[in-house]
């Protein structure tokens, strides 16, 4: 569709889809989004779509969740992992513990703020 239109059914085609109904649905979501026009019985672009603001998400079904999410879990599981076999009060043990539980703390904050600051549409 660069540079040209496309009717429903090439974009069926092009994209592998199961059914015209299908192309016909997400070709209106473009026209919603203001990225393509309907002229007669095709569709033209008329804009282009940032995606890469979505990259530093994961999809879990409809579901987007900031990376960071991922690896907060990770320091956070570590943390509490360290807390348990907390044995005898080192210097090293009090250096992991706070390495983990700030390096947490950070991964959290930025979860947050990606989740706040994530594109809607």
């Amino acid at each position: 569709m660069p540079g040209g239109s496309a009717g429903i059914r090439e974009v069926q085609r092009a994209l592998h889809f199961s059914s015209p109904t299908l192309a016909q649905y997400h070709l209106e979501k473009l026209k919603e989004l203001g990225l393509a026009k309907k002229e007669s019985t095709e569709y033209v672009a008329i804009g282009e779509a940032n995606v890469g603001v979505m990259k530093p998400f994961l999809r879990f079904g409809t579901v987007f969740v900031p990376r960071f999410v991922l690896y907060a879990v990770l320091f956070t599981i570590l943390f509490f992992f360290f807390l348990s076999q907390l044995g005898e009060v080192t210097f090293y043990s009090v250096y992991g513990l706070l390495v983990t539980l700030i390096a947490a703390a950070i991964l959290w904050y930025e979860s947050a703020r990606a989740m706040r600051e994530r594109p809607t549409g």
